[in-house]
């Protein structure tokens, strides 16, 4: 690949300053205590990056970082990758950095599909990322609440939900073949016919039973919706745990909440419960990710924890797609 600017070897990254890259990572905004944590965080995620590109500027820097995605290749049938933008610049030096790397790594390279996020507050890039062939798949909107529920509005709906079991998945299968889940899946039309049964594995993956790094067994959250002996819904946390460098706290994120099509007065009361099953041990937060277009998630969403980060996604392919 003919990138002209000098790889960066991953023994090299611990020397940057994490302290300003950080605060343009995924972990910024969550309720952490120091900016050192959020500073480890981001060294550890970019750790799991292939490549690094490191680019001084005088009003700051660019680490542009990518990686393959195995088993995303493997699922949609074409080799995929993503790309993760650290900066501690201006957007105007940002923008025509980012145009001259990006150009180089998405044509020379073996990468068919590439996925990106970014802030929502950076218009100059977005209209930079579009212009180089870049599409907006997705505006998520990043909720999070960092302490149990001290008190909340008791919904006559509460009487329908139950802890999911075992039994039930048959029926939550048969939701997702129902759903149209809005998602950058959903709405990229190379994805798209595969995107219920990409959902199905993700469920499947957060039902089956888990294991701590301590080697004890424990079960992610989920709820059942439940009314008439009919399964209505469910909706689902994913458990994780940060390095041990960090004291192996726990928090909760890719949160999602699936329903028939036509289901009212679900969300509320699903959201409610997964909050209470997660408060009865502790940890550090709960992060909960909707496409803006979801405005009833969003009603739901903004009475149980704060908004605190927008973030635009985006898609590049190599060669035409028809919509």
């Amino acid at each position: 690949m003919s990138i002209t600017h000098p790889e960066l070897p991953p023994e090299a990254l611990r020397s940057l300053d994490w302290s300003l890259l950080g605060s343009s990572s995924r972990w910024q905004n969550k309720p952490f205590t120091t900016h050192a944590t959020v500073a480890e965080l981001a060294y550890i995620d970019t750790l799991g990056y292939s490549k690094h590109y490191w680019l001084p500027h005088q009003s700051g820097a660019v680490l542009l970082s990518w990686k393959p995605l195995p088993w995303d290749s493997d699922f949609f049938g074409l080799p995929m990758g993503q790309i993760q933008l650290l900066s501690t610049m201006k957007q105007t030096e940002l923008c025509s950095t980012c145009r001259l790397l990006l150009s180089s790594l998405l044509h020379n390279n073996d990468i068919r599909h590439w996925h990106l996020e970014i802030n929502a507050t950076h218009w100059s890039l977005l209209n930079e990322l579009l212009h180089l062939g870049f599409r907006l798949m997705d505006t998520k909107l990043t909720f999070i609440n960092s302490h149990p529920l001290s008190h909340s509005r008791k919904s006559p709906m509460m009487s329908h939900t139950r802890p999911y079991r075992a039994t039930d998945y048959p029926a939550i299968l048969q939701i997702v073949q129902q759903s149209t889940i809005e998602s950058r899946f959903q709405r990229d039309p190379l994805l798209r016919p595969q995107s219920s049964a990409l959902y199905a594995a993700w469920i499947q993956r957060l039902l089956a039973p888990q294991t701590t790094p301590l080697g004890i067994s424990t079960a992610n959250p989920a709820v059942i919706y439940e009314k008439n002996h009919q399964i209505i819904a469910i909706g689902l946390l994913e458990a994780f745990i940060l390095p041990e460098s960090l004291n192996q706290l726990r928090y909760y994120a890719n949160g999602l909440v699936l329903a028939i099509p036509g289901s009212q007065g679900v969300y509320y009361p699903l959201i409610h419960q997964l909050h209470q099953q997660i408060s009865d041990t502790p940890y550090l937060f709960c992060e909960i990710r909707i496409s803006q277009t979801h405005l009833q998630a969003y009603r739901v969403l903004e009475r149980f924890s704060r908004l605190k980060a927008v973030h635009h996604s985006l898609h590049w392919y190599a060669g035409p797609v028809s919509d």
